[in-house]
C-alpha cells in the first residue's frame, strides 16, 4: 500500500492505470474507496487538502480559523503531459468553498466593561485593554491549538447502528475508540433537563406526572412488543380478513395519531417525537408515519444501555477518525492515497464523451474509466444551504451534573427546525481539561446566525452584557455548510450525494456508498465482506495441538 503527501516537488506515480479514481475524502468517498480496495479494485484516492474528511474533517484551532477565512489559494498546476489522442479536457474548479456566512470571535470574560458616564479617554483606554485581553486569549488558543478538535460536521453514532456494526465487519473498529454520551437531555422552558426516555429517567423525572409516567412506560412496551411480533411474523401470509384490513388501516395512520390513541399527553408526544425519534422539524414530526415512528423508538431503545446510559457514541479525537480508519483499510488493501493533490482536469474521449482519466495538478495523466467525486467539483454546480452550524469553546458546563451530553431543542413558535446540541469534554480529546466544546446543528433555513443565535444566547454568555452565570463562550463561530448539485456531468463521472446533517449517525452515507459500489462492480461482489479477526486467528492457532 502507499500513502503519498503532496510536496513542493510533486512525486509522480509509477503506476498510472486504475479501475477507479476517487477525488475528495468525504464519508461516502472514503467508505467507497475502502470497499473497492477490499474487493480487489485498483483505486487511486486524491484529496486537494492536507487533511482527511472534506466536510467531515476535524480541525485543530489554527486550521479551523483559517478554514472560516476561506479555502485558500489553489496551487498552480504543472504543465500536463501529452494527452492520449482524440482527447479533450473537462476542467474542474479549484478549492470550491463548502462553507458560507462564516464568522467568529473571541470573548475574554476578564475584559473591562465600559460604563455610560466614562470619558472618551477612559473608553479608549478600556478598548485598548480589551484588545490586549483578546490578543492574550487568542495566543492561549494558538498555544493549545492541537489540543482542540473541531468537527465541521458533528454527529453522534447509534450504539446499534449499521454504521457501527459495519466497522466491526470491515475491521476498522480496531483503529477507532469511542466514548458513550453520558446523558440525553432536552432544552425546554429555558432549562436543560434530563430527557425522560430511559426507565430510570422516567421514574426520576419531576417534569412529568405519575399518570404520564405510566402511560409512557406502557407506550414504549407496546411499541417494542409490536416490533418484535412483526419481526417474528416476517413474510408470513395473512388471510384477507376484516381484521387484516383494519390492521392495514391502522398502519397507515400518522405516528402522532397513534400516540394520541395511546393516551399520551402533548408533552409526552413532543418528548417522543424530538428526543427519541429525533425529528428535524415540526413538519417532519407531523408527517411521520406510524411504522417509521415505531422503528425509531425501537432503535433508540435497542441502542440504550449497550455501552452506557444513552444510545449514543462519539469517536475520540473527532468524527474524521471514521474517515481515517476506512482510509487505512483501503491503504492496506493496495489503495493509493495522495493528500494535497488536486485534479486539474478530467480527460474525455472527443467522440464518445466518456472518461479516459485525469490530469492531476502535478501534470501527470492518470488513466481510469470511472471518476467518483462530490458535485462541488463539477463546473457551474448549484450551491444550496444544507446546515446551520455553531461551534464554541466554553469554560463551564451547560448542566452542572454532566459534561458529555446530547441535547435536543424542539421547534417553537420562533423556529421550525429542531436544533441538536452536543457538549464534549476533555475525555474525548477535543479540548484541554477545564474547557468544553459545544456544537449546535440544524437544517438551514436562514443564515447560521439567523437560525441559531437566539438559542446560543439562551445557553451561553457571549458578551459582557450577558448573564454571568452562564458558561462563557471564549471562542464562538457560525457558518453555513453548503450542499451542491450538478445535473450535467460527463459519462463515467459518479457524484456522491449529501445528506442532512440533522440525521443522527452515518448510516445514510454508508448506504449511499454501498449503492455506488454495486453501480461500479455489479451485485455479485459483496460490499465489505466480514474480515477475520487477527486475535481470534491467533487464539485458534494456540488451540492446535502440536
Amino acid at each position: 500500500f502507499l500513502f503519498v503527501f503532496g510536496m513542493d516537488s510533486p512525486i509522480l506515480l509509477d503506476e498510472t492505470s486504475f479501475d477507479v479514481i476517487i477525488y475528495g475524502t468525504g464519508l461516502v468517498e472514503t467508505y467507497l474507496s475502502a470497499a473497492l480496495s477490499v474487493a480487489g479494485k485498483k483505486v487511486l484516492h486524491l484529496e486537494e487538502n492536507e487533511y482527511y474528511g472534506s466536510s467531515f474533517a476535524t480541525h485543530p484551532y489554527k486550521s479551523y480559523t483559517e478554514l472560516l477565512n476561506g479555502p485558500g489559494n489553489a496551487s498552480r498546476s504543472n504543465a500536463p503531459e501529452t494527452l492520449p489522442p482524440n482527447s479533450s479536457l473537462y476542467t474542474l474548479p479549484k478549492r470550491p468553498n463548502m462553507l458560507g456566512n462564516c464568522s467568529s470571535k473571541l470573548f475574554n470574560p476578564n475584559s473591562p466593561t465600559t460604563e455610560p458616564e466614562e470619558t472618551a479617554n477612559q473608553e479608549n483606554q478600556q478598548t485598548a485593554e480589551t484588545e490586549s485581553k483578546q490578543d492574550a486569549l487568542h495566543a492561549e488558543f494558538m498555544k493549545d491549538s492541537r489540543k482542540y478538535n473541531f468537527d465541521v460536521s458533528s454527529t453522534v453514532m447509534w450504539a446499534r447502528g449499521k454504521d457501527l456494526s459495519n466497522m466491526v465487519v470491515a475491521g476498522t473498529h480496531r483503529y477507532i475508540e469511542f466514548h458513550c454520551i453520558k446523558q440525553s437531555m432536552c432544552f425546554t422552558e429555558g432549562q436543560v433537563i434530563p430527557a425522560p426516555v430511559t426507565k430510570k429517567d422516567i421514574f426520576r423525572s419531576k417534569d412529568i406526572s405519575l399518570v404520564e409516567k405510566r402511560n409512557l412506560m406502557r407506550f414504549v412496551q407496546n411499541v417494542m412488543q409490536e416490533i418484535q411480533e412483526s419481526n417474528v411474523e416476517g413474510d408470513k401470509v395473512e388471510d384477507e380478513s376484516k381484521d387484516t384490513v383494519e390492521c392495514e388501516e391502522d398502519q397507515n395512520i400518522s405516528f402522532v395519531e397513534y400516540m394520541q390513541r395511546q393516551n399520551l399527553s402533548p408533552k409526552l408526544q413532543s418528548f417522543i417525537l424530538y428526543i427519541v425519534c429525533l425529528c428535524s422539524s415540526a413538519t417532519e414530526a407531523n408527517e411521520l408515519a406510524k411504522t417509521e415512528g415505531m422503528e425509531r423508538v425501537h432503535k433508540y431503545q435497542a441502542s440504550s444501555g449497550v455501552y452506557g446510559a444513552t444510545p449514543f457514541l462519539y469517536p475520540l479525537y473527532g468524527i474524521s477518525e471514521i474517515n481515517q480508519g476506512y482510509s487505512r483499510l483501503g491503504a492496506v488493501n493496495t489503495g493509493i492515497f495522495i493528500l494535497n493533490r488536486a485534479i486539474d482536469s478530467i480527460v474525455l474521449d472527443e467522440q464518445s464523451g466518456n472518461v479516459k482519466g485525469i490530469i492531476c495538478d502535478a501534470g501527470q495523466f492518470l488513466e481510469a474509466p470511472t471518476i467518483v467525486t462530490s458535485a462541488r467539483y463539477v463546473p457551474n454546480a448549484n450551491a444550496q444551504p444544507l446546515a446551520s452550524r455553531f461551534i464554541a469553546v466554553t469554560d463551564k458546563l451547560l448542566h452542572e451534573d454532566h459534561s458529555l451530553i446530547h441535547i435536543v431543542v424542539p421547534p417553537d413558535e420562533t423556529r421550525e427546525k429542531t436544533v441538536f446540541v452536543s457538549q464534549l469534554d476533555a475525555s474525548t480529546f477535543v479540548c484541554p481539561t477545564g474547557k468544553y466544546v459545544v456544537h449546535l446543528t440544524c437544517d438551514a433555513h436562514g443564515t447560521a446566525q439567523e437560525d441559531l443565535q437566539r438559542l446560543v444566547e439562551q445557553l451561553l454568555r457571549t458578551g459582557p452584557d450577558s448573564d454571568a452565570e452562564k458558561p462563557n463562550a471564549l471562542f464562538q463561530s457560525y457558518f453555513t455548510l453548503m450542499s451542491h448539485t450538478a445535473p450535467e456531468h460527463p459519462s463515467g463521472v459518479i457524484l456522491c450525494p449529501e445528506h442532512p446533517r440533522s440525521d443522527t449517525g452515518l448510516e445514510k452515507y454508508l448506504q449511499s456508498a454501498e449503492e455506488l459500489f454495486h453501480q461500479i462492480v455489479g451485485d455479485e461482489i459483496e460490499f465489505f465482506p466480514k474480515r477475520p479477526d487477527p486475535n481470534e486467528q491467533h487464539e485458534a492457532e494456540d488451540d492446535i495441538d502440536i
